[in-house]
This record gives structure tokens, sequence and C-alpha cells, in this order.
């Protein structure tokens, strides 16, 4: 009972992906004079607009950047390098480690 007790207050999240939909239950739990009561709260996001919007906000902050001389977009382009290096090297070895890779869409 007390590692429920402990685990519960955090909020459990469980999410499946569907065609260019995230879907999630979230539960959180509360002990108040009532005892104990959950919320369960169902949401649902459209991938297609939150991969626009975040591709919008990018290009604004990189706008942002390079007005004010930090060389956004050329540190930007080097950190994707690096991020799809460090990707493939963690792909390479997944299949030694008895993982499965999940295609990505």
């Amino acid at each position: 009972m007390q590692d429920w007790l402990t685990l519960m207050p955090m909020a459990q999240r469980y999410d499946w992906l569907g065609e260019h939909v995230l879907a999630s239950l979230i539960v959180r739990f509360s002990d108040d004079s009532r005892g104990l009561r959950y919320r369960i709260s169902p949401e649902f996001q459209n991938i297609t607009i939150q991969k626009k919007q975040s591709a919008d906000l990018e290009a604004k902050e990189l706008i942002d950047g390079e007005k004010k001389g930090w060389n956004s977009t050329a540190k930007y382009i080097e950190e994707m390098k690096k991020n799809k290096m460090d990707v493939k090297v963690l792909e390479e070895n997944a299949p030694a480690r008895g993982d499965k890779l999940v295609s990505r869409f």
C-alpha cells in the first residue's frame, strides 16, 4: 500500500500513436477528506498540426537568432547532423542489445 501511495501522486501517462494522431490517457490521483480520488483525462493531438506549429516556431527562432548575430542557422544545421549521427549509431547498436527498431513516420 505504501508503494501505491508513493507512486500514484505522480501522473501516469499512456500514449498511443495512430495515423497522425497522438492519443494520451492521463491518470491523476489525490487523497483528500473524501478518500482516494482519481481523475482520468483523455487527450488527442493532431501530429500534423503540432509539427507545423513546431516548424514555424523553430523558423522564427532561427530568423531572430540570425538578426541578433548568433549564427543560429549554421549551429542548427550542425546540431542536426550530430543528432543524425547519434541516432544512426544507436540504431546500429540496437540489435546487439536485443532491442527492436520501430519505424518512424
